[in-house]
């Protein structure tokens, strides 16, 4: 059951990531990926302590995380910029006519 709960939150997170950096504001896609480095960096060293903070299991999740959520806002970004170059052609087109 936990295990459902945790891929479900995980769907959450992305789609959330996703819808955000489609948005017209760049720095709303920024959020979640800073939550996510905080949010880890305070659980582990809740977990931890400081001194296992250079423990590569944690680099691991820190990196890949961070690179899973930017690359969300990447690809949000680029797909919101298509999206107004197509809306501008079709205005010169109808412009041209």
């Amino acid at each position: 059951m936990s295990y459902t709960i945790g891929v479900l939150i995980a769907l959450i997170i992305v789609a959330t990531q996703y819808f955000l950096s489609r948005t017209e504001n760049a720095y709303f896609g920024g959020i979640i990926p800073l939550v996510y480095v905080v949010s880890i960096f305070i659980l582990w060293q809740q977990e931890y302590g400081l001194n296992d903070i250079t423990n590569g299991e944690f680099l691991r999740v820190i990196i890949l995380g961070t690179i899973i959520l930017l690359s969300i806002w990447a690809n949000g970004r680029s797909s919101l910029k298509s999206k107004r170059e197509r809306e501008l052609n079709q205005m010169k087109t109808m412009d041209m006519k």
